[in-house]
């Protein structure tokens, strides 16, 4: 008896083990450790390995029988995240897989599902897919009678993604890291059939980095062939530069990696014995870790031009946000003067475009807008209160999250607005129980560390700083970012989950479906209104907060290099 009762428990176990059938292979995956009722697929190779003499070079889709190898294919584990300092989780050169979240009762007619696929953010020199659940965003699909599939992926990070250089150049080695973002889409178009999923009903969703990738994305045609909408959270434009800036950061990447002395860097970098470690090394003596970020790349290249000078030519509709105080978390809490501050402005658009003197002039009128009074600082509505620090600090956090995030931010929906073939929907997020989101201690798990957090103690003051968003879409719990605390958080994550996953379904985030929630009106050329997303009380706003000061950068492109 007992011998029959534990054949049948094993029979129950392996029969509970997630399957699908791709050609002649047996995928064999896992379920949600946090949410009953998913299938998980995790770590499936999805391009050729950059190793040895792939390295450097444009990856192409990997076959999935060559890809899987095996008559049966375990994918019950994440991949390691690919190569980066400080990583939060094992690391490899071998990293370009994805992890498809799917419900485990699917429809029985064998209608295909609509399909999210998620690219992290963490500036392009860290983060990875797996520290970011997409269970509970599947499971509240499937709660409100209409399921998604989602898709997380790696791709190439750093020196390693993003070299620069004239040899990079000649070697065809930019922007590598964009490029693996749209072999893995082609994947999802090629694949996600197997898993269930609609290859014609795929958006493409970012935050951060992942944003300013979908973001740059919309420039070419090869977004439009793959996805039929976009999500950008958070996105940003620094200035921008061709291959040749920030080269000294490569050499001293390229020597401390023992190819200094070679004719041919990126051939020196490809050879068998410069390990993983060498890489590593070399990326840690650079003077910039950061400095490795995607670059104009010109024409026939994923961002051919300025973004100023570009129209989108992939015409999907886009949802289009960020957060109240972005700038709150890269601003150093230790700021007492203005002269870090104009330090930080010219140095960020150096060389100008417009020459030296009219940068420094445009500094200094940036900083006349942006004045030391704390009541028009960062976080804002948070009038005098200055949490113990110098009030240049809310003067800078307002002034970065606006020169860096804000200003593109707006000129895009502007953009956007203007073309008769791309409907948008533009959002604030602004709750105020995100302050209980301690961004600061997770922002080196998110690639944040670098945020000038480390230069004293402690948490961000209140604040809706970038990133808090997260934990809202996601799911309570479901980054490293936390919990959410209070009902009103919860109710409020539920809404903004219902209003992109109805997206995701039909290109609206008003579907009627799940939560109670406001009506979300289109952002249009002659209502330019964000829903401005707040646990207390969303509503329509006019997208003119602080015009007068984001005005002025827009207008002022030529000298920020932009």
């Amino acid at each position: 008896m007992f011998r029959l009762l534990l054949s049948f428990l094993c029979a129950a176990a392996v029969a509970a083990t997630p399957e699908v059938i791709v050609k002649q292979t047996r995928v064999l995956g896992t379920t949600s450790p946090s949410v009953d009722g998913l299938e998980l697929f995790l770590g499936i190779p999805y391009a050729t390995p950059p190793l040895g003499q792939r390295r450097y070079k444009p990856v192409s889709l990997f076959d999935i029988e060559s890809a899987l190898g095996a008559t049966t294919f375990n994918a019950s584990q994440f991949g390691p995240a690919c190569l980066q300092l400080n990583p939060p989780t094992p690391i490899s050169e071998d990293c370009l897989s994805l992890n498809v979240y799917r419900p485990a009762i699917l429809d029985i007619n064998g209608k295909k599902l609509p399909v999210l696929v998620w690219i992290h953010g963490g500036d392009y020199v860290a983060g990875s897919a797996r520290i970011y659940d997409g269970s509970q965003i599947v499971k509240r699909s499937e709660e409100r009678g209409t399921p998604i599939i989602l898709v997380s992926i790696n791709y190439r990070l750093g020196p390693v993604g993003f070299a620069i250089g004239g040899d990079a150049t000649r070697h065809g080695a930019l922007n590598l890291g964009l490029k693996d973002q749209l072999v893995a889409l082609e994947w999802v178009h090629a694949y996600i059939a197997y898993f269930g999923g609609d290859p014609d009903k795929v958006t493409l969703w970012g935050e951060s980095a992942g944003a300013h990738s979908v973001d740059i994305h919309l420039y070419g045609t090869t977004l439009q062939r793959f996805a039929r909408a976009g999500i950008i959270e958070s996105t940003y434009w620094d200035p921008q530069y061709g291959p040749e800036h920030g080269v000294e950061n490569w050499e001293a990447f390229v020597c401390a990696a023992g190819c200094g002395s070679d004719f041919s860097e990126i051939d020196c970098l490809r050879r068998a014995d410069v390990t993983e470690q060498d890489l590593l090394a070399g990326w840690a003596a650079a003077a910039n870790e950061l400095a490795f970020n995607p670059v104009v790349d010109g024409p026939g290249g994923v961002l051919p031009d300025l973004p100023s000078r570009l129209k989108p030519r992939s015409r999907i509709p886009v949802i289009l946000g960020s957060c109240m105080d972005e700038g709150t978390l890269f601003t150093p809490q230790n700021v007492n003067t203005t002269a870090p501050i104009r330090d930080w402005i010219i140095s960020h658009s150096t060389p100008s475009a417009a020459g030296q003197e009219a940068l420094e002039q445009a500094a200094d009128r940036l900083l006349e807008v942006y004045p030391d009074v704390a009541a028009l600082g960062a976080p804002f509505g948070t009038g005098n209160n200055t949490f113990g620090l110098d009030s240049q600090y809310k003067r800078w956090a307002a002034l970065w999250g606006d020169f860096s995030l804000e200003a593109h931010t707006r000129e895009l929906r502007h953009l956007i607005s203007s073309l008769d073939d791309m409907p948008l929907f533009g959002y604030q997020f602004a709750d105020a129980d995100a302050r209980f989101i301690d961004i600061g201690q997770a922002s080196g798990s998110l690639g944040g560390e670098h945020s000038l957090l480390k230069d004293v103690d402690g948490r961000l003051p209140f604040s809706v700083a970038h990133g808090t968003d997260l934990p809202y879409i996601f799911g309570s719990g479901a980054t490293v970012l936390g919990d959410l605390r209070t009902p009103l958080a919860q109710a409020l994550s539920t809404q903004m989950m219902d209003y992109w996953i109805s997206f995701v379904i039909s290109l609206d985030p008003n579907d009627g479906k799940g939560s109670k929630r406001l009506r979300w009106r289109p952002y249009t050329e002659s209502n330019k209104m964000v829903l401005k997303l707040n646990g207390t009380s969303s509503m329509h706003v006019a997208d003119t907060w602080r015009e007068e000061q984001i005005a002025f950068i827009g207008a002022n492109v030529d000298i920020w290099h932009r």
